[in-house]
């Protein structure tokens, strides 16, 4: 068992236990993953590309957008789940076909 499935088992547990699975839905779950996108975004807001390259040096501000993006992926399990996709075959999938589509002008 891989760690992505370890801990798709262990959050799929946790949505049992706190009955969550009535609010589990493909609407829901893809507004989740856009709301956690834009906290994400927001730890971004405003700054340059200078102030972020130096921000990203303190632990905390790290932190905080690690649990983010943990957030953000945590909701693409749940709908993967939902919507019965192989999250890992899915991405597989998609890198092969951007390989092909921006080798095209690089061969």
């Amino acid at each position: 068992m891989n760690n992505l499935e370890k801990i798709r088992l262990e959050l799929f547990s946790l949505r049992q236990e706190m009955g969550w699975e009535k609010f589990h839905n493909p609407k829901d779950l893809s507004l989740s993953i856009v709301l956690e996108a834009s906290e994400l975004l927001e730890k971004f807001q405003w700054l340059s590309n200078v102030e972020i390259s130096i921000k990203i040096n303190d632990e905390i501000y790290l932190k905080e957008i690690s649990d983010e993006i943990a957030d953000v992926m945590i909701y693409l399990i749940y709908l993967s789940d939902v919507l019965k996709i192989d999250l890992l075959q899915a991405v597989v999938e998609k890198h092969e076909i951007n390989k092909a589509r921006f080798n095209k002008g690089h061969s």
